[in-house]
């Protein structure tokens, strides 16, 4: 693809950009349709497309870009690939951000980055915004590869508490430790995905691969069984 040589008045790719990675597809999609160069504009905006083409170019430019914090966010090019919404939602568009993400990490990007901000005091990784913002397994399975750590104490608690079984065996199949701490607090994730998930899928899954049944939450020196106790039923 041939990057635009008239780019766009930046302020409307950064707002496209902004959209793109603050979970408001249908304004990115609007903003999109409204100025389709947006697509070819700049290295960001090819990023949270997908467009592996476009980004590969703009690196053979500039191959510093891969390593360089910018675009609209100021972030660096990994976080824009790991918390798009636009970037996964056809198949070619998923298949270009796995593509980008491995030339992204062969530039020397670091599949082990955190978003620069806290939830709960916690950063949270790429590998969490792979999975729950960009929804692409596929981009979660590059980020493995390149060495993401699936103890991340943020990622399979939360798969677990959503009931999310596909991300969960993939975590599995990456070693993952099914007691590793929630980051939040240092509980086991079964003991603290019981406190507010609706969904006991998580749950099974845990006990049935292999996860402790009964950790001791030692601020409290409660276990599972205290919390279903609470707001489970019999079966579980």
């Amino acid at each position: 693809m041939t990057v635009s040589s008239n780019p766009l008045d930046h302020t409307i790719v950064d707002e496209f950009v902004t959209a793109a990675t603050d979970r408001l597809p249908d304004r990115a999609e609007r903003l999109l349709a409204l100025h389709p160069d947006i697509a070819h504009a700049d290295f960001h905006a090819a990023l949270v497309l997908g467009d592996a083409e476009a980004v590969e170019a703009f690196l053979q430019r500039d191959a510093s870009l891969a390593t360089a914090p910018g675009g609209a966010r100021g972030w660096l090019p990994l976080h824009y690939v790991c918390h798009t919404v636009m970037g996964a939602r056809t198949p070619e568009r998923e298949r270009g951000l796995v593509a980008i993400a491995r030339r992204l990490v062969a530039q020397g990007g670091d599949p082990g980055l955190r978003f620069p901000w806290q939830h709960h005091g916690v950063f949270r990784p790429l590998l969490w915004g792979s999975v729950f913002g960009v929804q692409s397994l596929a981009l979660a399975r590059a980020l493995l590869e390149a060495g993401a750590d699936p103890d991340d104490g943020v990622t399979l608690t939360l798969a677990a508490s959503s009931g999310n079984i596909p991300a969960l065996e993939l975590l599995h199949e990456f070693g993952a430790n099914l007691d590793a701490p929630w980051a939040t607090d240092g509980s086991a994730p079964l003991f603290a995905i019981l406190h507010w998930g609706d969904n006991p899928a998580g749950a099974l899954w845990l006990l049935a691969h292999g996860a402790n049944a009964d950790p001791v939450f030692a601020p409290t020196g409660e276990t599972p069984m205290h919390v279903i106790a609470e707001r489970w039923g019999v079966d579980l």
